[in-house]
């Protein structure tokens, strides 16, 4: 008897890193498969589920022993994974990830990209009043351009720009205000909503020559803005949380595996990962591989400054150097 096909959406065996998360737009599928990405740790898969139903047999077909499974903690619906997970996962390891917050370090990276170091002299657009858009001009306002929010409720735009400004530095310039036409032209629109094509053609009379347009909620902007952009000079981009997305959810290589940890080298108390040692503790990168001797801890979080060494420390740190491969 032949066995049912595997869904389309079950990545191969071998990849070992899954990202499974829900979404704030429903589209009625229950289970999509996203487009793979490749990082510096290998292949990454992704699984996007809209009902408990399916992210139940997500969970069951995704679950082996090597595979991590990084499940979205965003809540964005009424879907809760990792109580879900921990009623099915039997094998794989779980990490929480936060979508959302490597898709405002990727527009964080692509802000620099298009418009340098500092964004003193621009003015910035945030369409969208949920989390995303709240980040997003946030992250605008930090880095000194001059924000305004719109959106469809001038309600929550209020309430957008006080959470804004009630965070901002104390010596920050231009606080965030509530979108106006009249205010002259935009030098960066950004949209971040749940809704697909609602950020139309309209916006080009408003768009300095040579603006950007940046999609973080990926689909927001209609054809007819694309069609008129470049006339207008102004470049309209698909954000690409790639940019960011391995910083975020994966830590580099060999960086803290064993997070906050302590351990006995050569019979010298080690700590790494953070982790607050007794005052003499030799602090090392990573206690389970240690690569770099960072120095001696303090006994309250901080190092021994190196011109107030003893040599007992001196030599604790020398044995431990023993252990660190040379390079």
């Amino acid at each position: 008897m032949s066995s049912s096909p595997q869904p389309r959406w079950l990545p191969a065996d071998d990849v070992d890193r899954v990202i499974v998360s829900c979404t704030a737009r429903l589209r009625g599928v229950p289970v999509r498969r996203l487009p793979d990405r490749h990082d510096a740790h290998g292949p990454l898969a992704a699984v996007l589920v809209e009902t408990a139903e399916a992210a139940r047999e997500v969970l069951t077909a995704l679950d082996r022993p090597g595979r991590t499974l990084a499940l979205d903690v965003e809540r964005k619906q009424d879907l809760d994974l990792p109580a879900i997970a921990a009623q099915v996962v039997r094998h794989a390891r779980l990490v929480p990830t936060k979508p959302n917050d490597a898709t405002v370090r990727s527009l964080d990276v692509l802000l620099t990209r298009v418009a340098g170091l500092d964004l003193a002299g621009l003015t910035a657009v945030v369409v969208g009043t949920g989390n995303l858009g709240l980040k997003a001009a946030l992250l605008l306002a930090e880095r000194n351009a001059t924000v305004r929010v719109s959106g469809r409720d001038p309600a929550a735009v209020d309430r957008t720009v006080a959470a804004v400004a009630a965070v901002l530095p104390a010596f920050h310039g231009a606080p965030p205000r509530a979108d106006d036409p009249a205010r002259g032209p935009v030098d960066l629109l950004v949209t971040a909503v749940s809704a697909d094509g609602v950020v139309g053609a309209e916006w080009l009379g408003r768009l300095r020559e040579g603006a950007t347009v940046v999609d973080v909620g990926i689909g927001n902007v209609s054809g007819g803005l694309v069609e008129g952009a470049p006339a207008r000079g102004v470049a309209v981009v698909r954000l690409d949380t790639r940019l960011a997305e391995a910083q975020v959810l994966w830590p580099a290589p060999g960086v803290g595996a064993a997070g906050p940890a302590q351990a006995e080298l050569d019979g010298v108390p080690v700590v790494s990962g953070g982790l607050v040692g007794p005052r003499g503790s030799v602090v090392v990168d990573d206690v389970s591989d240690p690569r770099q001797v960072v120095g001696v801890a303090d006994g309250v979080g901080g190092l021994v400054p190196l011109e107030s060494l003893e040599p007992w420390m001196t030599e604790r740190m020398s044995r431990v150097r023993h252990r660190v491969p040379r390079r």
